[in-house]
């Protein structure tokens, strides 16, 4: 049985957290640089990944327009949900992210963080806050059916 992993699609940075085992609690990882191409990026996810794998899940935040709509980022994630399902053999779903980063940025600005370091920290909390809210979803879900 393997985590769960969410990613905060950035065209500069990729905030990425991961479920514990038994896929209650998300915890942020790390923060990856974009590289300039494709496969590098692919090389420097499988690095920061093989320590936790083996994984059953990836959810990637969609960045849905404020009225629901897809938008030119939308594609772009999408497609790199699609390079990471070809790449490491294991499926994708998209979990919509509109308000993440204002959510994120509200948790960090009770913790009085001032805004050089909310900026570094950013990704890492909206790639969390995009996987505990699957779980707790999931969790729903399940109880639902009970």
């Amino acid at each position: 049985m393997g985590r769960l992993v969410s990613f905060d699609y950035g065209r500069a940075r990729i905030g990425i957290s991961l479920s514990d085992e038994r896929k209650i609690i998300a915890s942020s990882l790390t923060v990856l640089k974009v590289p300039k191409t494709l496969p590098l990026l692919l090389k420097e996810l499988e690095k920061a990944l093989a320590p936790y794998a083996p994984f059953d899940l990836f959810i990637i935040g969609l960045p849905l327009l404020l009225n629901g709509k897809e938008g030119e980022m939308a594609e772009e994630v999408k497609a790199f949900g699609k390079a990471l399902t070809e790449h490491f053999s294991v499926p994708c779903t998209f979990w919509d992210e509109r308000l993440s980063s204002s959510q994120a940025d509200r948790f960090m600005r009770e913790d009085s963080l001032n805004r050089k370091q909310r900026a570094q920290k950013i990704d890492t909390v909206c790639s969390t806050l995009i996987l505990q809210n699957y779980l707790q979803a999931q969790e729903i879900q399940r109880l639902r059916k009970e």
